[in-house]
């Protein structure tokens, strides 16, 4: 944890040190902000309409640590990922494979990429990320103008974060309430005790974080669109003999094959695969079967499935455009089955993924916003968090440790600035900056 943050914790337990606060959301940043209020010592309340935690996208992603590598038009992004990658490591390094975690990013020749190989390579160069070199006509690759091999790259395990966080969450004194029944959030508004408590299900907290990147409660930022989409990714296994090999095509709508790793069994749809490495197929463009702008109408049809005529077609799409980079996929691996899952995405034509923390008082004055970025990005997501609720808790004229809290504050903000790393969004947290009124 940075020293900033220790800071904010600090000044937030003397503001508050008995505070009450609900999170919203089970995946990976409502876990990590439960997990990091409820070992400070606060009474924290996980709510989560699924019956398992990790149920939505943090159960069902790419499962990469970014670098920043997968981000070559996105410095702020570079940038974010740059930032909490040791602080997320150290603190969850044991949740994450470690060891044939290479990945090969090629740049595709036909037409689609972005960007070309020599202006990916020195972005690269410029953020001091580890590249080596590939001979893509001995791996078999195509179409593609060159290619670098990245190994600084953990992969969290798909099934091992789930169960560690609900035994250290219950460990550290905090209650989980999941399940349509008792973990649906169906109402949010003002506590009959007043003190400008918020309201959940009936029960009164001093905070209420909304973990669920926008699928409940939703919220619009300046500059930034969201939706939501359905998601069908192809579920590969590594033939008996073969080499594992994990790949990238850039900068575009293209495919990537990614391991799919577990510290246990693998789930019973996978079990006749044991001991086989498993991959999951991403592509930018064919594994979304459909866009929402509604989330509950996104888990609606998540809920319903898709017929098997649409998951062979879908497939199939992924498939064709796979083997154009990497005419071998069948020599190597057969596909063995797939994954259904909501995503949230954000527009930019910059593939920025940015990490936006509101204090959103149109559904209540406590109540508190983030949109998450990368999986490490928890950490800079915490800090604006306590930030924020210490703001939202200060009274117009607050004590003086607040108000010496809050220069800090700006002089750190100052200090990322000066050093070029503007990781403060200004439009998404409506024009405010650390020199603002806000502050």
């Amino acid at each position: 944890m940075d020293e900033l943050t220790k800071y904010a914790l600090y000044v937030l337990k003397s503001q508050t040190p008995r505070a009450k606060i609900a999170i919203i959301g089970g995946g990976i940043y409502g876990c990590h902000n439960a997990f990091m209020l409820a070992k400070e010592g606060f009474d924290v309340t996980l709510f989560d309409k699924e019956d398992k935690l990790f149920a939505g996208a943090s159960g069902y992603c790419a499962f990469r640590i970014h670098r920043g590598y997968h981000y070559p038009r996105s410095q702020r992004t570079r940038d974010l990922c740059a930032l909490d990658h040791d602080l997320f490591m150290e603190m969850y390094g044991h949740l994450t494979r470690q060891e044939g975690i290479e990945k090969i990013f090629l740049i595709s020749s036909d037409g689609r990429s972005n960007i070309d190989y020599g202006t990916f390579v020195h972005v690269m160069n410029g953020d001091e990320l580890p590249m080596d070199p590939v001979d893509m006509k001995a791996y078999g690759f195509k179409n593609s103008e060159g290619a670098f091999m990245a190994s600084e790259e953990p992969m969290l395990y798909a099934d091992y974060p789930r169960e560690w966080f609900e035994r250290e969450l219950i460990d550290s004194g905090c209650k989980l309430l999941l399940g349509e029944e008792k973990g649906y959030v169906k109402e949010v508004c003002d506590s009959p005790e007043g003190n400008g408590m918020v309201a959940i299900n009936g029960q009164s907290f001093d905070f209420a974080v909304n973990c669920t990147y926008n699928q409940a409660f939703s919220y619009s930022p300046r500059d930034y669109t969201f939706r939501f989409e359905l998601c069908l990714v192809p579920v590969a296994a590594l033939k008996e003999g073969q080499e594992p090999l994990s790949f990238g095509v850039f900068d575009g709508p293209f495919p990537s094959i990614e391991p799919y790793n577990f510290l246990g069994p693998l789930p019973a749809r996978f079990a006749a695969y044991e001991g086989r490495q498993l991959y999951q197929i991403w592509h930018v463009k064919h594994i979304v079967w459909k866009r929402y702008d509604d989330a509950q109408e996104a888990w609606k049809a998540l809920k319903e499935g898709l017929s098997e005529e649409d998951v062979a077609k879908g497939v199939a799409d992924t498939m064709l455009d796979l083997r154009k980079f990497y005419p071998k996929f069948d020599d190597r691996f057969e596909v063995v089955g797939h994954n259904l899952a909501i995503k949230t995405m954000v527009s930019s034509a910059s593939s920025t993924r940015p990490l936006i923390v509101v204090n959103d008082k149109s559904i209540h004055p406590r109540f508190f916003t983030i949109f998450s970025s990368k999986l490490s990005s928890v950490f800079s997501a915490s800090q604006e968090l306590l930030i924020a609720m210490i703001r939202s808790h200060a009274s117009a004229t607050p004590p003086a440790y607040v108000e010496s809290f809050f220069k800090t504050v700006a002089i750190n903000y100052k200090e990322q600035e000066d050093k070029g790393n503007a990781l403060f969004d200004d439009a998404a947290h409506g024009g405010q900056n650390p020199s603002s009124s806000w502050w």
